[in-house]
Formats: C-alpha cells, structure tokens, sequence
C-alpha cells in the first residue's frame, strides 16, 4: 500500500504501449461490490479468494489473447499461497519496495479505503510481507526519493523491454 503500484503501473503501460490493469479495480467492476464491502461483510479470507479468483481470469485472459498487461496486484495479494504461485509462474512480478515513512507520505491522512491498515501498524504489517513480497518478485525496485518516471523507466529496464 502506497509504493505507486498504480502510478508506476499506468506510466510503465504508457511506455510499453501495453494494457494497464489493477486488479482492484476489476474486482469491484467483476463482483460490483466495494472491497471494504467485501472485507466488512464476508471477512479477509472470502476476499482474499475472490482475488485470487479474479487474478487467475485476468492471466488466462491476456495469455489467451496474447495480449501484454501490467497488472498492479493489492498489497496483500502474494501473501495468498495459491496467488504467490499464479504471479511467480506466470508473471513478472516487481516489488516496489519503500520505507515506512515513504509509504504513509503516499498514503496521505485518509487511508479509510484500505482495511489492511484498519487497527493494523504500518511497520507491523511490512516486516511481515516484505519476506513474502521478495520471494514472489523477480526484481525489487526501491522507490524511495524517485519519480513515477523514474520507478517505470527502472522496470522497463531490468526487463529489458
């Protein structure tokens, strides 16, 4: 949450001239519900399903069209078993990594849309997703001090593309 996965993702499409997708957005569209409508209503592991669900489709539409996407996946979605396996086998994950303080000045004050951090703290919450999100990516990318543009020329080039 808050390291631009969206921002960065939008800007690296420009620059590929490929598809843009966040896997949030697509959920609501898909399920027409709000994800803290999920959370509040069915709870974190009926959303974390829906997710998983909803990424599965997303892949095998693009693979099936052969079409190329970047996909900006929620905070919490490689922290699903099946979802980890999904974004390592089939993907290029990045891992936009920030420090706290980085992270919440992103954030801004109103972080009511992001039931992770509802009573969660924000340090907590990354010592214990960072391992996970650095064994699902193929590269980190520290964004610390950097632009949009600057994150997104990055990827495109460790991806060589």
């Amino acid at each position: 949450m808050g390291s631009g996965k969206t921002s960065v993702g939008r800007k690296l499409s420009t620059l590929l001239s490929y598809d843009f997708l966040d896997l949030d957005d697509y959920i609501v569209e898909s399920r027409g519900r709000s994800i803290p409508d999920i959370f509040a209503t069915d709870g974190e592991p009926v959303f974390r399903q829906i997710e998983c669900d909803c990424l599965r489709e997303v892949i095998e539409e693009y693979e099936q069209n052969g079409r190329s996407v970047i996909l900006s996946l929620g905070g919490g979605a490689v922290t699903t078993p099946e979802c980890k396996k999904l974004v390592q086998e089939r993907t290029e994950c990045i891992y936009l990594k920030g420090t706290p303080q980085t992270l919440r000045s992103h954030l801004g004050g109103d972080q009511s849309g992001r039931p992770m951090l509802q009573g969660n703290n924000l340090e907590l919450l990354l010592e214990k997703r960072s391992p996970i999100y650095e064994s699902a990516a193929k590269c980190t990318v520290c964004i610390d001090g950097r632009s949009v543009l600057t994150i997104a020329q990055r990827i495109k080039d460790l991806l060589h593309l």
